[in-house]
C-alpha cells in the first residue's frame, strides 16, 4: 500500500485520490470474499458433522488481512497470523491473550468496563457498538471505517480501521467473523490530498482574484493617465486652430507632440501589463497583407522622410493577399520594428521582406525580415533586447530614448500568434541589423482575389517603364506589375530612361521615381514630356512626402503617388492612365486635412448632451463641438444624464464611463430601459478606458459606439456623421 501511495504522489491530486480509492476497494473486496467463503465453509462443515477447525485454520492462514472470530461476549475465539502481526506487532496487544476490552477498551472508563458504549454514543467504543447488530440482528458490515483511540505503552494514539463483519452460526453458537484493516496511512494520505486539493483550489481562486485585481488596476490606470492627457492634447489641438504667431504655433506644436509621445509610452506600458496579466486577446478577422504592411509604413514614413531614408518592402508574389488573423496586432509589431529601424538608422535604407511557409490545416507561417543600415547591435547586448525595460544602451549618455518595452511587447504578440522573434547583427555601424519575426495565420478562402482584373483584361500586354535608382524598390514594383499581368522594363538612371524612350521600345506608361542620381525628377519629367516620339505618354510620379509640395512645376503629371506606394493606389493610377491616355486630365496629390468649421453643424444638425465629470475634459469636448457649430448641454454624472435625457430630446449622448453616483454603463442601461423607442438617443462611450473587451461590454450595455480618449477629431466627426436626428429634435441650437 505504501509503495502504491508513493507512486501516486507523482500524479495529479484527482488521480491520486482515485488510486487510493481503488486500492481500498480492492482490499475490501478481498476481505469480503474471504469472510463469505469462510462462512459457507463453516456452515457446510456444520451440516456434515465435520470438525471445522481445519477449515478455519486454512482460510485464516490464507487471508491477506487481519481476521478474528468473536463470540457473543466479544471474546476472541480465533485470530489469524495477519491479526497477530497487526495487533501484537504493531500495537503491542496480542489478540491470542488479551480480551476485547483490553484491546479496544474505552479510554475514559478503562479497559475492563466492557459495558461502556453498548447503550451510549461514547466515541471511544465505536467498534463495540458497531458489532452489536451482527449478533443481535445477524446484520453484516461492509467496509465500515472507524476512528479508534488506543492506549499503548508509549501513550495514547488513534487508528483508522476498515471493518467487515459477517454473522456465523455454528450449531446454536453465534459467532462473528471480523476483518480489521489498518487504513490509517490511507486516511492520512486522503486527508493530505484533500488538503492539497483545497489549497490548490484556494490558490486558483487567489490567482483569479489577483488577475481580476490586475485587470481593474489596468482599467483604473488607463483612465487616470489618459484623462489628463486628453486635456493636454485636446487643448493643444484647439490652441493650434487659433490665430497664433509663429513662435506660439511652435510652442503649441511642441506641447501636442510631447503629449503624443507620452501617450505612446502609456500605451506601451498598458500593452505590456495586459500581456503580463493575460488580458491581451487576439482578434481574428480577414485582412489584406499588403494593405496591412502599407498602413504600417504610413505611420513611420514621416520620420524616414525627415532623415532622407529609403524605405522599401517586398512581398513574395506567390503569397495570397488575404489571410485571417489579428491585423491590428501585426501592424503594431511592424510599426514598432520598422520604427526602431528608422530611429537607429541615420543614412541608407530600411527594407522589409515578407515570405510564407504553408502549414497543415490551411494555415501559413508568415515570416518578416526588417533590415536596416543603422548602428547595429553588439552580440553581447542582443540577449537583453527582449527583456522588459532593457535597451542595448542603458547608459546615461545613450543617444536614443524609449521605454525598452516595444520589443518585449512585440515578442509577446508574436508568441500569442504562434510565432517567434529574433535579431541578427554584427554590431558594426553601417551594416545594421535584421529583425526576423513570424506569425501563424489562416487562409481566407472567401477573399482569394487579385487586383489585376482590369489590367489583365486587355489582349495586348501592357509595358511599364520603371525609372528607379533603388534596387529593392525596382524589384518590388516589377514583381507587382508581373502579378497584374504586365511587362516591366527598368531604368536605373534618367539618362538610361531617355535612351530607352528615344528608341522604338514599347512603353505604355512610365513610373518615375524621385530616387535617381543623375537627374532632378521634375527636370526629367519635363524632358520625357517633350520627347517627339512619345506624345501623350502617361507619366506617374512616385514622390516622398516632402517632395509633394514641389508639384507646382509638374502640374501635367497624370498622377502623383506618395511613397511607399500602396498597391491599390498604384493599381488605380495605372488603370486611369492606361484607359484615358493623353486625354486624361492631370491628377494631383491632395492631402486631406480635417479642419474645424461651424458649417459642419448645419450639414449635420444635432442636439448633443455631454456626460463628463472631469472639468478639463468638459472644456475640451465642449470647445471642439463649439468649433463645429454645436452648443452642448453638460451634466456631471450618470444620474443627471438619465434625468436630462428624460426631460429633453437629445440626438446623441457623449457618455463618460467612470462617473460618480451612476456610471456610464448603468446610465445607458436605464435610458434603454426607461425611454420609449422613438426617444432613444445615440449613446457614444467617451472614455479613457482602453482595455481589451471594453468595447464589447459597452455594446452589450446598449452603447452604440466607442471613442477612446484622447479624443481624435477625425473619429468624433465620423461618429457625428452617422447619427440620425430624432423626429422630436430641432437639431443644434
Amino acid at each position: 500500500m505504501s509503495t502504491i501511495l508513493m507512486m501516486g504522489f507523482s500524479l495529479p491530486a484527482t488521480q491520486q485520490l482515485l488510486l487510493v480509492a481503488l486500492t481500498v476497494a480492492l482490499l475490501a473486496m478481498l476481505t469480503v470474499f474471504f469472510i463469505l467463503s469462510l462462512r459457507r465453509r463453516l456452515r457446510a462443515s456444520n451440516g456434515s458433522g465435520q470438525d471445522h477447525s481445519d477449515v478455519r485454520e486454512n482460510y485464516f492462514a490464507a487471508a491477506p488481512v487481519s481476521m478474528l472470530v468473536f463470540d457473543e461476549n466479544l471474546n476472541v475465539v480465533k485470530a489469524n497470523a495477519a491479526a497477530v502481526a497487526l495487533m501484537a506487532g504493531g500495537w503491542g496487544k496480542d489478540p491470542r491473550i488479551l480480551k476485547f476490552g483490553q484491546i479496544f477498551g474505552c479510554v475514559v472508563t478503562g479497559p475492563f468496563m466492557n459495558k461502556c458504549g453498548e447503550n451510549s454514543n461514547c466515541p471511544h467504543c465505536s467498534l463495540r457498538r458497531a458489532l452489536q447488530p451482527v449478533f443481535s440482528e445477524e446484520k453484516s458490515i461492509r467496509n465500515l471505517e472507524l476512528r479508534l483511540p488506543l492506549v499503548l505503552q508509549e501513550g495514547f494514539t488513534e487508528v483508522w480501521l476498515s471493518v467487515c463483519a459477517e454473522p456465523v452460526t455454528v450449531g446454536k453458537t453465534k459467532r462473528a467473523v471480523v476483518s480489521l484493516e489498518d487504513v490509517s496511512a490511507t486516511r492520512r494520505s486522503q486527508d493530505l490530498l484533500r488538503q492539497s486539493s483545497s489549497e490548490l483550489e484556494k490558490m486558483n481562486l487567489d490567482i483569479q482574484q489577483a488577475s481580476r485585481a490586475k485587470g481593474q488596476f489596468l482599467a483604473n490606470m488607463s483612465h487616470e493617465i489618459r484623462t489628463p492627457l486628453n486635456g493636454v492634447i485636446g487643448m493643444a489641438g484647439l490652441l493650434m486652430n487659433t490665430s497664433l504667431s509663429d513662435e506660439q504655433q511652435e510652442y503649441a506644436d511642441t506641447i501636442r507632440a510631447s503629449a503624443e509621445a507620452l501617450l505612446s509610452v502609456v500605451n506601451e506600458v498598458l500593452d505590456f501589463s495586459k500581456i503580463e496579466a493575460g488580458k491581451m486577446v487576439m482578434d481574428e478577422a480577414s485582412f489584406d497583407l499588403r494593405h496591412c504592411l502599407e498602413d504600417s509604413l504610413r505611420v513611420v514614413m514621416p520620420t524616414a522622410v525627415k532623415k532622407k531614408l529609403k524605405v522599401t518592402y517586398n512581398i513574395d508574389p506567390s503569397l495570397e493577399r488575404s489571410w485571417v488573423g489579428d491585423a491590428g496586432r501585426l501592424r503594431q509589431i511592424l510599426v514598432n520594428l520598422v520604427g526602431n529601424a528608422i530611429k537607429f538608422t541615420e543614412r541608407g535604407s530600411v527594407d522589409i521582406a515578407v515570405s510564407g511557409t504553408p502549414l497543415d490545416y490551411k494555415k501559413c507561417r508568415l515570416s518578416f525580415a526588417i533590415r536596416d543600415t543603422g548602428v547595429g547591435i553588439l552580440p553581447q547586448y542582443q540577449a537583453r533586447l527582449f527583456k522588459p525595460f532593457s535597451q542595448a544602451d542603458n547608459s546615461a549618455t545613450r543617444g536614443f530614448g524609449g521605454t525598452g518595452l516595444g520589443l518585449v511587447i512585440s515578442k509577446g504578440l508574436c508568441e500569442m500568434m504562434g510565432g517567434t522573434i529574433s535579431v541578427e547583427s554584427s554590431g558594426v555601424p553601417g551594416r545594421g541589423s535584421v529583425f526576423h519575426f513570424s506569425i501563424v495565420v489562416k487562409q481566407d478562402e472567401s477573399l482569394m482575389v487579385t487586383a489585376g482584373g482590369e489590367l489583365g483584361s486587355s489582349a495586348v500586354k501592357r509595358h511599364v517603364l520603371i525609372v528607379e535608382g533603388h534596387t529593392a524598390s525596382r524589384r518590388t514594383l516589377s514583381e507587382q506589375l508581373v502579378v497584374w499581368g504586365m511587362e516591366a522594363v527598368t531604368a536605373v538612371t534618367g539618362a538610361a530612361a531617355l535612351d530607352l524612350l528615344s528608341s522604338s521600345h514599347a512603353v505604355d506608361v512610365v513610373l518615375l521615381d524621385s530616387d535617381i542620381l543623375d537627374y532632378n525628377v521634375f527636370t526629367l519629367f519635363d524632358e520625357i514630356r517633350n520627347l517627339p516620339n512619345r506624345p501623350g505618354l502617361p507619366v506617374i510620379l512616385l514622390l516622398s512626402e516632402g517632395e509633394v509640395n514641389e508639384l507646382k512645376g509638374c502640374a501635367s503629371a497624370d498622377d502623383c503617388l506618395t511613397k511607399p506606394v500602396p498597391a491599390m493606389q498604384l493599381h488605380k493610377a495605372l488603370v486611369k492612365a492606361l484607359t484615358a491616355r493623353a486625354s486624361q486630365s492631370p491628377a494631383s496629390t491632395k492631402t486631406l486635412v480635417t479642419t474645424l468649421s461651424q458649417s459642419f453643424s448645419h450639414k449635420y444638425p444635432l442636439r448633443i448632451l455631454l456626460a463628463e465629470d472631469n472639468e478639463v475634459n468638459q472644456r475640451v469636448a465642449v470647445s471642439i463641438l463649439k468649433k463645429l457649430g454645436y452648443e452642448t448641454d453638460v451634466v456631471t454624472d450618470g444620474l443627471q444624464a438619465v434625468q436630462a435625457v428624460k426631460g429633453g430630446a437629445y440626438d446623441i449622448v457623449l457618455m463618460d464611463i467612470q462617473m460618480p453616483n451612476l456610471d456610464g454603463e448603468q446610465a445607458t442601461q436605464r435610458i434603454r430601459r426607461e425611454l420609449p423607442p422613438d426617444r432613444q438617443p445615440a449613446i457614444v462611450a467617451l472614455t479613457a478606458h482602453a482595455l481589451q473587451g471594453d468595447c464589447e461590454r459597452y455594446l452589450a450595455a446598449g452603447i452604440d459606439a466607442y471613442i477612446s480618449k484622447p479624443i481624435r477629431l477625425e473619429r468624433l466627426i465620423d461618429v457625428l456623421q452617422t447619427v440620425k436626428p430624432l423626429p422630436t429634435s430641432k437639431g443644434h441650437r
